[in-house]
């Protein structure tokens, strides 16, 4: 939260110093100059939450939990109507065409980022190898295409061996 923020509420709260460090998707850090827990409401949820105090011009963020406690957020892990009967399936259809027309660029093509992205890795960090993933025999066709058709795209390659 922005500190021109905290100065317009009424009451102020306690501001404690920041115990830890904020970074932006580049890795680069954003100075936090204090802590502070403010009462966050939405609908009838209520909850204390901690906010890291930071400059002029940075967006107010919620982290993941925060959302999920207010019903900000939900996963979705499928879009598609499982139990639904004839006339919920036509309207779950339409449902979802129309997001998939309004918000058209999220479906087309293979994502990028409008910036490099840099991956830092702990530099004293051990590699871990797992054990593949056992894949059902009814799905091992399918799996392999969609593998084949990503590796034709450019967007993976095969490793042979290990470079650690």
């Amino acid at each position: 939260i922005e500190w021109s923020d905290l100065e317009s509420f009424h009451v102020k709260p306690t501001i404690l110093p920041s115990a830890c460090q904020l970074l932006d998707y580049n890795g680069n850090v954003i100075a936090a100059s204090g802590s502070c827990q403010l009462e966050v409401a939405h609908r009838s949820l209520k909850a204390n939450l901690p906010f890291e105090i930071v400059g002029s011009s940075k967006a107010s963020l919620l982290g993941v939990q925060a959302c999920k406690f207010l019903n900000f957020v939900q996963r979705v892990l499928s879009l598609s109507p499982a139990d639904a009967s004839a006339s919920q399936d036509t309207d779950f259809r339409m449902q979802l065409n129309a997001i998939i027309n309004r918000y058209h660029c999220v479906f087309e093509g293979m994502g990028t980022l409008p910036y490099t992205y840099k991956i830092l890795l702990k530099p004293n960090a051990t590699p871990v190898v797992h054990a593949p993933r056992r894949v059902p025999a009814p799905l091992k066709d399918h799996l392999k295409q969609q593998l084949q058709d990503l590796q034709d795209q450019g967007v993976i390659s095969k490793v042979t061996e290990r470079h650690f």
